[in-house]
């Protein structure tokens, strides 16, 4: 709810998922155009009803998939030279919080 509800960080998930469809369209993936706005409507819809998976994962104490989402977004988009910079912030962001989790579990 917190994220779609101010502006700074709603804009931030539209320029998330835009660097996204960048990505997959360079890679051959056939969109619908509006699918960045079809999906940012969704989120304003169901924002007090959606949380995300890696959100769970961090609050849970869980593995974070960050390989598998923004990292891959990240280095699909390096192969076809598409720009990242929203991925690729979150991806070492969120890769430094797992780093740390990991390392405090194998010292306790």
């Amino acid at each position: 709810d917190e994220i779609i509800s101010y502006n700074q960080t709603k804009n931030t998930t539209k320029l998330l998922i835009t660097e996204t469809y960048d990505v997959a369209i360079a890679s051959g993936i056939k969109l619908e155009k509006d699918i960045v706005e079809t999906t940012m409507e969704h989120f304003i819809n169901l924002k007090s009803k959606m949380t995300s998976s890696m959100y769970q994962d961090l609050i849970n104490g869980n593995p974070l998939e960050i390989d598998v989402i923004n990292g891959f977004i990240s280095k699909i988009g390096k192969i076809y030279n598409v720009p990242t910079p929203i991925n690729d912030t979150i991806s070492s962001c969120l890769s430094l919080t797992s780093n740390l989790r990991i390392s405090n579990k194998e010292i306790k």
